[in-house]
């Protein structure tokens, strides 16, 4: 960031000056043409959606947070850790009952038996 008088503009480490709409981490800028950014806190980059970043999925709410535990998406209910990571393919345990995790979709089993590592378990309707 650097701040010319009295407005703030971003440049790349690479030198070039961003313009448009540019997302930093998880917060989305607007700089005009010049470059010069509109507020400098920026807003949520993401919303209502999950993001994929360096292998991990996140889910972002409706005002931008990344969240954890568990969460409704599109229907389906999924776990994100504490960092806000979805977790696949795993037992956790929250308010001392289990829960298992899809692999691929990383939706909770429920309501449901699966054969998992050549173990039969049955879940609950919760």
């Amino acid at each position: 960031w650097q701040t010319i008088d009295g407005k703030d503009y971003y440049f790349r480490a690479s030198g070039n000056l961003e313009t448009g709409r540019f997302v930093i981490g998880d917060r989305a800028y607007n700089a005009d043409d010049n470059g010069v950014v509109a507020d400098r806190k920026g807003e949520p980059a993401y919303r209502n959606r999950i993001v994929y970043d360096k292998g991990d999925n996140y889910y972002y709410n409706d005002k931008g947070e990344k969240v954890t535990g568990f969460q409704k998406v599109d229907g389906k209910v999924l776990y994100f850790d504490a960092e806000g990571k979805q977790v696949l393919g795993r037992f956790v345990t929250v308010d001392n009952h289990t829960y298992y995790l899809d692999p691929k979709t990383g939706e909770r089993y429920s309501n449901r038996s699966v054969l998992i590592d050549g173990r039969l378990y049955t879940f609950d309707k919760d």
